[in-house]
């Protein structure tokens, strides 16, 4: 994108567009930073359909901790549950301090 050639996008744009602003940052997470980033409509799209399937399964996660919290719900604590997380988490870990490879780290989430 270059402004002499006319092919740049502005923020009026991506609010005319209802791309958010967490939007363009999570399409600014899945690049990696030593790497050219492509930055066009469709891929900020991509990231906005991504953001808000993100957005829905945490508050997914959110409503069953209320509901056991609550104690409307049991949840089975076992060993394996707590490996499993565990496991996910230092992936999670492993893969930002691996040159802060954000790209894979997200996808482990």
């Amino acid at each position: 994108m270059s402004k002499s050639k006319n092919n740049f996008i502005r923020l009026e744009d991506l609010q005319q567009y209802n791309i958010s602003p967490l939007a363009v940052r999570y399409s600014m997470y899945l690049g990696y930073y030593n790497k050219t980033l492509d930055f066009n409509l469709d891929s900020l799209y991509a990231s906005s359909t991504a953001l808000n399937n993100l957005i829905e399964f945490i508050k997914r996660v959110l409503k069953i901790n209320q509901l056991y919290v609550a104690k409307k719900i049991k949840i089975q604590d076992n060993q394996d549950s707590q490996d499993a997380l565990d496991h996910y988490e230092e992936a999670f870990f492993r893969q930002v301090h691996n040159n802060f490879d954000m790209p894979s780290a997200i996808e482990i989430v």
